[in-house]
């Protein structure tokens, strides 16, 4: 069956009290800061640093799925890691977050929501089902 969304609604392993969460100062990419609804915990995460870049890993729960936080200790260096951010440098941050130990963190994160619309239609021709899309699609049988 195919649906025209895919919804995943994870829920973090360590979930953000809303008693913790609070409007704060935000510093924006360009160094001006925006008041913003941060979300604040202190719990136990896995964290490393290289070349001036932080790296967090945040686990959902009920899943082996992780979302990784990278944060430059500079402000104005985020355009450098995302330009020098390859295949083969993230398989590194990968690896060693994977090997990181737990470290007892006070974390604040902007509260947030990801959306990423796509072409459906595309990727189903990309991976070969062209038939279903043809001016001739025959779907009688149905």
């Amino acid at each position: 069956a195919l649906v025209n969304a895919i919804y995943w609604r994870g829920q973090w392993q360590t979930p953000f009290e809303t008693a913790a969460t609070r409007e704060e100062s935000f510093m924006r990419r360009d160094g001006t800061k925006t008041p913003a609804t941060l979300m604040n915990q202190q719990s136990r995460f896995r964290i490393v640093e290289r070349d001036g870049v932080q790296a967090i890993s945040l686990p959902f729960a009920f899943a082996d799925v992780d979302m990784l936080v990278f944060l430059p200790r500079k402000s104005g260096q985020l355009s450098k890691f995302e330009q020098e951010l390859s295949a083969t440098s993230l398989q590194l941050w990968l690896d060693t977050i994977d090997t990181a130990e737990l470290r007892d963190t006070k974390l604040t994160l902007p509260r947030f929501r990801v959306r990423t619309p796509t072409d459906g239609k595309k990727l189903l021709e990309d991976l070969g089902l062209t038939a279903p899309f043809a001016d001739d699609a025959d779907f009688s049988g149905m």
